[in-house]
Order: C-alpha cells, then sequence, then structure tokens
C-alpha cells in the first residue's frame, strides 16, 4: 500500500415561500479599482470583431487596476496595441463558461496584415493568451426584469438569488437534468449493483388533487424514473413513519400535510422536476421491522446509484424545517464577494452589466460543512448517487458525474470541483490501469480519513452498515477480501492506523461488535499516515506476517454489521509497563522527546521502549504488551512502530489493540536486539 495521496477532497433558519421575484442585491467588490480604460469594456465589443482595443501599449496599463495588474502578466514587456475577447471553456463537455482571452497586435507589420486568432505561428494570426478571469452578465436595475438574454452575447447571466423555492430555482433545476440527461452519461449502471428496484416508492400523481395526497405503492411496478432523499433524521420524534400497522392504510392514501415540512416541499420539487415517484427511507421503509431494515440497507447502494436524482437537504438538521431558505437578505457568498462590476449602454440602448471575477478557486463551503456533511449514512448516498440536488443555505447546486453547476452561475475552477459522484468513474479508471496502491489509498485516505471517520451516527452499530454500499462498489474492482472496514491486501500496513488527537472531541471506543484492530470499533479520526509520519517515508522491514484474517458476520451481508473478528499473525512481542510521568518528566527518555502525554513504556528491565499513542485516552493497562510492526528512519536514527496490545486470554493469546507506539532504539542499536529475548509467537487480535 502507498503512502496515502490526496484526490480532490472528497470529501468532509429561515424558510420562504416559492416565489418569482427577482433578487437585485448583487455583492461586489467596491475596493479595488478599475481604470477608465477597462471600465469601458463591454460584451458587444469582446464578442464581435475586432473585439474591444485596450491601451496601446505596455507602458499605458494601470498597475493598480484589477484588470491591468493582470494583463500585464500576459502582456509582458511587448509592444502593441492589446486586444481583449471572450474565450468559451467547457466546463463539462458541452456547456460552456466566458473567460477573457488577451491578444497583443505588434506595432511593426512587416508580413502584411496582423489579425487576431486562435493560433500561434500560422502566417499572419496572432495567439490570444487565455486568462482565468470569467465574465457573467448582468442586467441593470433600470433594465426590463424579463431581458434575460443579453444581446444574444451567449455570456451566462449571474444568477438572481431570492429563495431556493422560487420558481426559478426549480426551473434551473429542471435545465440542469435536461442537459445532464442529453448530453451525459450519469445514469450508466454501476459495477457490483443490479437493476433493484426499492421495494415501495412514493406516487406523487396525485399530490395536487383537491384533496391532494401521496401513497405508497410497490416499486418494482413503477415504470418511470424515481428520485431519493438524503436528509437529517435529527433528534426530534418523526411526525409520520411507515410500520406494519399502517403499511395497508398508506398503500391507500397519506396525508401531505401530515408529514414532516422538508417531506411537504420535496415532493413539490420532485414534481418539478417531472418525477412521479420517491423513496424517503422513514416511508419506504418498515421502521417496526429489524429483518427489512436489514434487507433494505444492504440494498442502499442499489437504490441511491439506480435513482434518476438525489435531492440533498444540506443545511437542515431535521425533517420538520422544510427544504427551502430565503436568500435576499442572508446570501453573501464569498465567491460573490470578489466580483467586479462594469456598466454600460449596450447598441440597443439598454443598460447592461458585466461581472468578472477570478477562477474561484474554492471548495464549496454550502455543502462540505453543512449539517447533512457531518452524518454518516448521508456520505455514500452522494457518492453513490448519480445526480444530486443540493439545497443549501445559500443557494441550490447540481453535482453530476461530469460536471457542478450553481444557481449564481459563478464557475467553479475543473480542478477544485469536488465531483462526489464521479467516484464509480475513479475507481474505474484505477482499475484498468491496474493501480492498486491508488486505489486501496482511496479507501483508507481520501473516503474514510478524511471523510467518514469524522462523522456521526446515532447508533454505533451502523458504523459499517452505513458504508456497505461502498465497499460492495470496491469489492468489484479489486482483488481483495473485506473484513470490518480494512482489505486484506497488504493487511500488515492497514492495521498500523493510528488516532488523530483533538480532531474529534470526546472519542471513545464504540460497543458495536467491531474487533479492536479495526478503526471501526472507536468513534474517532484516524489515518494510515502513520508509517510517513514516523519513519519520513516506506519502512525499512515489516516484521509481522499475517496468518488469517475473518469476521463473524451479524446479518447475511457481507459487508455489513459484525459481531466480531480475528487477525492470527506471527510477531514478536515485548512486555512492558506504561510510566505514570509526562514524557518530559522522563528523564530516560533517548531522544528527549518532550511532547506532553503519557509517558513512555518501559520493557520489564526498566529501560524506555516506545511512546505510545492511544487509541482511548484511558486505553493502557498496568500491563501491557508491544508487537514489533515495523522498522524506519534516517541511516544514523533508527525508528520503531509498535502496536500496542492488552492480552485477553493468556492461553489463547489473544490480545486486543489499545494503540500504536513509537519504538525509541538507542543510538546503534538495532531493533531486532531490542526484542532479541523475544521469540516469533503467533498470537490473535480480536
Amino acid at each position: 500500500m502507498a503512502l496515502p495521496f490526496s484526490l480532490s477532497e472528497y470529501f468532509n433558519g429561515m424558510t420562504g415561500e416559492r416565489s418569482i421575484a427577482p433578487a437585485r442585491r448583487i455583492y461586489v467588490n467596491t475596493k479595488r479599482k478599475i481604470c477608465e480604460t477597462c471600465r469601458g469594456i463591454n460584451a458587444e465589443d469582446l464578442i464581435h470583431p475586432p473585439y474591444y482595443k485596450h491601451v496601446s501599449s505596455f507602458l499605458a496599463l494601470d498597475q493598480h487596476c484589477f484588470f491591468c495588474s493582470r494583463f500585464e502578466r500576459v502582456f509582458g514587456d511587448r509592444d502593441g496595441q492589446l486586444v481583449l475577447g471572450i474565450s468559451w471553456r467547457l466546463n463539462d463537455g458541452s456547456a460552456a463558461d466566458g473567460y477573457l482571452k488577451l491578444m497583443v497586435e505588434p506595432r511593426l507589420k512587416a508580413f502584411g496584415s496582423i489579425k487576431p486568432g486562435n493560433t500561434a505561428g500560422h502566417g499572419s494570426e496572432q495567439p490570444w493568451q487565455e486568462t482565468n478571469i470569467f465574465v457573467l452578465a448582468g442586467i441593470a436595475d433600470e433594465a426590463p426584469i424579463s431581458d434575460d438574454a443579453p444581446f444574444g452575447s451567449g455570456i451566462p447571466l449571474l444568477g438572481n438569488l431570492t429563495t431556493t423555492g422560487s420558481e426559478s430555482s426549480i426551473e434551473k433545476a429542471r435545465g440542469w437534468l435536461r442537459h445532464c440527461s442529453a448530453n451525459h452519461s450519469c445514469s450508466a449502471k454501476l459495477s457490483g449493483f443490479d437493476d433493484y428496484k426499492p421495494k415501495r416508492l412514493i406516487d406523487l400523481e396525485h399530490l395536487n388533487d383537491d384533496p391532494g395526497c401521496v401513497r405508497l405503492v410497490d416499486g418494482a411496478t413503477a415504470k418511470s424514473p424515481y428520485a431519493t432523499l438524503s436528509y437529517c433524521w435529527g433528534t426530534a420524534a418523526q411526525k409520520i413513519l411507515t410500520t406494519t400497522a399502517v403499511l395497508t392504510s398508506y398503500m391507500e392514501y397519506i396525508d401531505p400535510k401530515a408529514t414532516p415540512k422538508t417531506f411537504q416541499q420535496v415532493f413539490e420539487v420532485t414534481q418539478g422536476l417531472g418525477i412521479r415517484y420517491i423513496w424517503i427511507d422513514a416511508l419506504c421503509i418498515l421502521q417496526d421491522s429489524a429483518s427489512e431494515w436489514v434487507e433494505e440497507s444492504a440494498k442502499m447502494g442499489a437504490i441511491y446509484s439506480n435513482s434518476c436524482v438525489t435531492i440533498s437537504i444540506d443545511w437542515s438538521s431535521d425533517p420538520n424545517s422544510g427544504c427551502y431558505r430565503d436568500t435576499k437578505e442572508i446570501f453573501q457568498h464569498e465567491a460573490q464577494s470578489q466580483l467586479m462590476k462594469i456598466m454600460h449602454t449596450s447598441k440597443d440602448g439598454i443598460p447592461r452589466l458585466l461581472y468578472c471575477g477570478e477562477n474561484y478557486k474554492a471548495d464549496l463551503p454550502e455543502i462540505e460543512t453543512a449539517t447533512l456533511a457531518t452524518r454518516g449514512w448521508t456520505f455514500q448516498e452522494r457518492l453513490l448517487s448519480p445526480r444530486i440536488l443540493h439545497y443549501t443555505d445559500k443557494q441550490i447546486y447540481w453535482e453530476c458525474r461530469r460536471a457542478v453547476f450553481a444557481e449564481d452561475n459563478i464557475p467553479r475552477s475543473p480542478e477544485m470541483r469536488l465531483l462526489a459522484p464521479s467516484l464509480p468513474t475513479q475507481l474505474q479508471a484505477l482499475a484498468e490501469h491496474k493501480d492498486t496502491s491508488r486505489l486501496f489509498s482511496l479507501w483508507y485516505s481520501s473516503l474514510i480519513s478524511q471523510n467518514y471517520a469524522k462523522r456521526r451516527l446515532s447508533f454505533p452499530t451502523d458504523k459499517l452498515s452505513a458504508i456497505s454500499a461502498l465497499a460492495r462498489l470496491f469489492s468489484s474492482h479489486i482483488n481483495a477480501q473485506y473484513i470490518a472496514g480494512l482489505w486484506d491486501h497488504d493487511l500488515p500496513q492497514a492495521l498500523i492506523w493510528r488516532v488523530i488527537p483533538g480532531a474529534l472531541p470526546f472519542h471513545h471506543r464504540l460497543d458495536n461488535g467491531c474487533p479492536s484492530w479495526s478503526w471501526t470499533s472507536l468513534h474517532a479520526n484516524v489515518s494510515w499516515d502513520t508509517m510517513a509520519w514516523a519513519f519520513n517515508g516506506e519502512p525499512r522491514q515489516i516484521f509481522i506476517r499475517i496468518i488469517k484474517a475473518a469476521t463473524q458476520l451479524k446479518d447475511a451481508d457481507p459487508f455489513g454489521r459484525v459481531t466480531g473478528g480475528y487477525v492470527r499473525l506471527e510477531g514478536r512481542i515485548k512486555g512492558c509497563r506504561p510510566d505514570t510521568r509526562t514524557r518530559s518528566e522522563c528523564s530516560d527518555n533517548p531522544h528527549g522527546l518532550t511532547e506532553a502525554s503519557y509517558g513512555m513504556l518501559h520493557s520489564d528491565d526498566g529501560k524506555a521502549l516506545a511512546i505510545p499513542y492511544l487509541d482511548v485516552l484511558a486505553g493502557l493497562v498496568p500491563v501491557t504488551h508491544c508487537l514489533l510492526h515495523s522498522e524506519g528512519g534516517s541511516q544514523s536514527q533508527t525508528l520503531g512502530l509498535g502496536i500496542i496490545l492488552g492480552q485477553v486470554s493468556e492461553e489463547l493469546q489473544s490480545y486486543k489493540r489499545l494503540g500504536v507506539c513509537i519504538i525509541c532504539s538507542p543510538v546503534g542499536t538495532p531493533l531486532e536486539d531490542v526484542f532479541r529475548d523475544c521469540p516469533e509467537t503467533i498470537i490473535d487480535l480480536v
């Protein structure tokens, strides 16, 4: 397993009624200067030859101007006329964003007429230089509201935001869905998931009748596509749940007004997208049937990956708050705050605006730091859905396997787009290239350490179930056995994870049946960078040999809950005792390590042996053991890594993991000499 790498991280109030009234509040930067020449930039000249003639000399650029200071980087010290135009940059293979492009017309035209062009070194054409300054069109307050296609330029409009429940918002979402369906292959079936449809769906056909109603139907009989909902259950009791007692009546009639506010508004959104059916767990799974929950939870991957679109309520902490937010007064997105505004009057006499800004490189905080992003189950819901319509506290977003779009139309830098639903595509590419090390780094580092391990679950026993669909997807691309959150490929290195101190408050061990050697036995953020962290590189030698690893499954799902498990291995174990002093108080600390924590581990002869890093703060017992794991470090200083163990049964030679440790070999002393009196022993980690 290679050192962990980072793909783009997948990962980590007021409500409004539906309205068509546009908002005029656009937040722009009023502190940065725009020179008079740049104030003359207009869309008509940017689109049509001979394009916009800017300064005629490098010396005429205003270094204090937002635009000129950036043009200077491209202009250099060349002498000539600066020309501005629009460059169209594909953002998903079909739709395009507009960016400013520059060209310098030299003063000397010895070889005939020189004209702007798109290629360099071809006859008399001059090359355009692209910039990262995007351009959006706007409508001045004096312009007609209905005029939303300025002079046919094709430049996208800066979105006017009112409430995410407005007609314009749902119209935008419909357009995204149509665009994706027509131009992308996001509905392609995922490897590892069949064409399974949910056991039940909610039929919205009669939602708008008088009186309106919805009802449960057999999912297998539904012929048209369905949507899914991703939301927070919250701590409050649900208004309405499907149980065995009410199932028959719910197959006939459910009063929409009796459902939580979020469900009511999601029904509206689903209908607005032109979709008849939706799946919501609280209504589509019998909540008093443990067997049905086990059956359906094992199918979550198929349910979400086979849906047409997932409606994600990112900002809300429970289903009673609704989907919509009024953004008119509270919205001041960082991206919009960086915009520069240029006003001009077009040839048709209508006042127009151009909004410009540098390529926005931030992630999507309204999604990544939202309430929904803190919950465990919603992680795989997002990663496996082919398309997601996000309802955030500021605007709606579209996320599919090919693109991310925002309601305000501000382009996001392609390298920063999260594209969480593109995970299956990335997996397929890595598998086809047989890039095994990056496949496992994707699992351990990008998915678990950077994302899932930080999330919360209402029930500790869901720790494995809530990522079982992701494990199933990975299993279809790799030749490895899944064992309680780990893979048996390169298991010796997978076992050396560590808890990141302070990453989660009150991290603790969970009572969920998971074995102590698996990170799933803890509520804690973990990392597999232990060897890179300790050795500043790869280990020179690994001392343990895996004999067998197995788990006891709670249910039929091989990726679901467990009631225990063991790893049988051969290695060298040394008895040790914890020092109650802090590290700085340990005078025999061989490397002068002073950070405060538990003191050193001492071998039976009283010598300092290792620095412990515990899985839980109260994890040490009076007598512990150190399993020699690996060796690394520089040529002048040898360091070792060990797994701290507590003995469960001397007769059975079984141990529980308590943490990891850095073994402090005296300078010039090989680690094998430190463990010379410890013969190779076969033990079980449980």
